[in-house]
């Protein structure tokens, strides 16, 4: 018992390490009214998601809980590109831009824009290097992307 004593006396004399504070790994970002109004606006005026997230730093997910608290429910997601900005991209393109510079032009992804083509009936150029491709089915009806993977 003694023992148990002198250990104890001895754990509380020694001093305390102190530790370092502790670190919140991620910062909360909270908008005030004043700019969830301007977001709401924002948004209404045409702005699209990813947009807004990249303006006003927050989630995906706080921006699309922020609309609906304001009462806007029609979260789109439709095509990222109109039918003009689309024929748009598509005279870009046929200038010599390349689709990855005609993407960052609108803000989306070369896959998206090519997609958009593809769907618009916009051929595109082959990569460097690369064997002439059309995406577009010719005048015989051939989908030359799927002809390319077919076993013979």
């Amino acid at each position: 018992m003694d023992r148990l004593i002198s250990i104890t006396l001895t754990m509380r004399s020694r001093p305390t390490v102190a530790r370092p504070p502790v670190r919140n790994l991620q910062k909360q970002r909270r908008l005030g009214e004043v700019q969830i109004d301007r977001l709401v606006a924002d948004y209404l005026a045409g702005q699209a998601v990813t947009q807004l997230t990249r303006a006003y730093g927050i989630h995906r997910s706080t921006v699309i809980e922020n609309l609906q608290r304001r009462g806007v429910h029609s979260v789109r997601n439709g095509r990222p590109l109109k039918n003009d900005q689309v024929a748009e991209a598509g005279r870009l393109h046929a200038t010599g831009m390349s689709l990855v510079t005609v993407a960052a032009e609108f803000d989306v992804d070369a896959g998206t824009a090519r997609r958009e083509f593809i769907r618009a009936g916009i051929a595109t150029r082959p990569r460097r290097g690369q064997p002439p491709r059309n995406s577009v089915a010719d005048e015989a009806g051939t989908n030359h992307n799927q002809a390319r993977w077919q076993i013979c």
